[in-house]
């Protein structure tokens, strides 16, 4: 199955330092969670030695170690939430989700879901172990297709565990990402704006952009091409709005981030324009909106990556030779834009295959199959 340009396997794990890892065993297990969150100017504090009670996008409500009176935080505000009793199983399961063995994580996730059944492990345990389990499903599903429906199954039972979670945006996200796999448009579309409404009423930037990210993603994956293009523009909007008022350090790094990724995608977007309709005056737009981007971004090697694709690609059917250049500039100059890096590789491997000849045949086979080699997360590594 082609997977979509947009589509990317997003593995939120929770931050679980190597000091909760060795001391499994032997942590305080009633009093033993860390919450993190932001403080009222936006600095990053922490509680230890906590019992969390209840955590919802809400509020987390918590217990200081010795039983005094429960406090609470706002959800919006709670950076990371570890809790200090997860089972050895859970931990494993997260080890096996970062080294992409997702196989043995799925099977930790059900062993993490029996320890709640069996009474040794609390309720929580249940919807993080369902989300990790529905992004191992994921991940699978993008080369087994049969295992989309288990992924769906596995992030709607996290969200029916708690339906406030504070994983709702990874949750929902997962969700939306199984039914444009699916080609389950009004699935999708009804879990992205959950997610871009649900920011919104709790005043969390990073939630409103993700949904609106998804929303234009899924008219791009519709072949909604025009329209696409303004909801990417409207992304860019938002995250730059979001980011005059966000006080956090964490928060105006990400909505920069999620500003350059809807900017590059925008003229993606464009170029899907334009491959659709085949008007020169669609190619001359995308190629006017990569040309005047340097200028706004001189410092993004996302952008500059993007710049050298799209511009080569927009040369490429006419071209090949002069877009061959722009593609292995990319390639090796913009390293740390690991994503372009990738398109890069596969645009070059067009541009060689178009240019024809068994020399030309051999460097595209290469360009693929470093594609597969460094770059195996990637939708292009699987085309």
């Amino acid at each position: 199955m082609k997977t979509l340009q947009s589509i990317a396997i997003v593995l939120l794990l929770a931050a679980v330092p190597a000091s909760v890892l060795a001391q499994d065993e032997t942590i305080d297990r009633e009093y033993g969670d860390v919450l993190r969150f932001f403080d009222d100017d936006g600095k990053p504090q922490k509680m230890e030695r906590i019992r969390v009670d209840e955590a919802t996008y809400d509020k987390v409500k918590y217990t200081l170690r010795g039983g005094k009176t429960a406090q609470e935080k706002e959800g919006a505000r709670v950076d990371d939430l570890i809790y200090g009793d997860a089972p050895k199983v859970f931990l494993d399961g997260l080890r096996n989700l970062r080294n992409e063995q997702w196989a043995a994580a799925i099977s930790d996730f059900d062993g993490a879901k029996n320890a709640v059944d069996a009474g040794r492990a609390r309720p929580w345990l249940l919807e993080a172990a369902a989300l990790r389990k529905g992004q191992a499903l994921l991940a699978l599903g993008q080369q087994e297709t049969s295992r989309l429906a288990e992924a769906l199954s596995a992030f709607e039972e996290a969200l029916k565990a708690n339906p406030k979670s504070l994983w709702f945006k990874e949750i929902r996200g997962g969700i939306a990402d199984v039914c444009i796999l699916q080609k389950n448009w009004d699935g999708a579309r009804t879990a992205a704006e959950a997610i871009q409404k649900t920011g919104e009423t709790i005043k969390n930037p990073l939630w409103q952009v993700r949904g609106a990210r998804l929303l234009a993603t899924i008219l791009m994956a519709e072949g909604k091409n025009a329209e696409a293009v303004t909801a990417f523009d409207n992304v860019v909007a938002l995250a730059q709005r979001e980011l005059r008022f966000a006080k956090p350090a964490k928060w105006q790094k990400e909505l920069r981030a999620a500003e350059i990724d809807a900017v590059v995608e925008q003229g993606w977007a464009r170029v899907a324009w334009a491959e659709s309709s085949g008007a020169k005056q669609d190619w001359d737009r995308a190629k006017d909106y990569f040309s005047g981007l340097p200028a706004k971004y001189p410092q993004e090697d996302q952008v500059k990556a993007a710049v050298l694709n799209g511009l080569g690609r927009c040369l490429l059917d006419d071209k090949p030779r002069d877009a061959l250049l722009s593609f292995t500039e990319a390639e090796v100059t913009c390293f740390s834009a690991r994503r372009e890096v990738a398109r890069a590789l596969w645009l070059k491997s067009l541009a060689l295959a178009k240019l024809g000849g068994d020399w030309n045949k051999r460097l595209a086979e290469q360009a693929k199959k470093e594609l597969r080699q460094y770059y195996p997360e990637t939708e292009w590594a699987r085309k």
